[in-house]
């Protein structure tokens, strides 16, 4: 039995059961697929450089020297992926470890304006991987909506500070008409899960 390339069910006819893919259209999705993931990834890495610069504090040699290692580690293993595809050999562990290497968190933040709040939930829509800080936001119970749109999970408690006053970013979570969960998550507990320190 030899698994499907987009998928990765198992299959015994050219057609897989489980999403109805031939083995040609498998490899076709399957590029497409790492060609967006590695593109998104990219233009983060490139518009990291010019938002970086409000922020000279930071380590970014560091940190994009980092970026470029995982960003040339995970090109080559997708085009590494692409070749063992066109010749039908197994590729599951190799997809696991290039879509390992990726779904690195992105944190979204000083969004405030609603389109660029729009902007910032659309991706959070499309790729779970997306957060949002909170130390801008803006708007009529415009916390309460968030969490209401896509759930507390990916939001993160933020005051902008030295910039803002930090007491107004704690009153915009403390206030809002969430459940106490939701602001329990939001003000540490994603963070913490971010981060691995659950059990610290």
């Amino acid at each position: 039995m030899t698994r499907c390339l987009y998928c990765g069910a198992g299959r015994d006819a050219d057609q897989c059961l489980n999403c109805g893919l031939t083995s040609a259209a498998a490899e076709v999705m399957l590029r497409r697929k790492l060609v967006l993931r590695t593109a998104w990834f990219l233009v983060g890495a490139v518009l990291f450089v010019p938002v970086s610069q409000a922020f000279p504090p930071l380590d970014i040699d560091s940190m994009l020297i980092f970026v470029g290692v995982i960003f040339f580690l995970s090109l080559g293993l997708g085009l590494w992926m692409v070749q063992r595809a066109r010749q039908r050999q197994e590729i599951e562990a190799l997809k696991r470890i290039y879509f390992g290497l990726l779904p690195v968190p992105w944190i979204l933040t000083g969004l405030n304006y609603f389109h660029e709040l729009r902007v910032g939930l659309s991706l959070m829509h499309r790729f779970p991987s997306v957060h949002i800080e909170t130390s801008c936001i803006q708007g009529f119970e415009a916390v309460r909506k968030i969490v209401e749109e896509i759930g507390s999970e990916r939001i993160l408690f933020g005051t902008g500070l030295p910039l803002q006053n930090a007491a107004a970013g704690v009153a915009k979570i403390r206030h809002a008409r969430i459940r106490d969960a939701d602001r329990e998550a939001i003000f540490g507990g994603n963070a913490c899960r971010l981060l691995g320190l659950q059990n610290a």
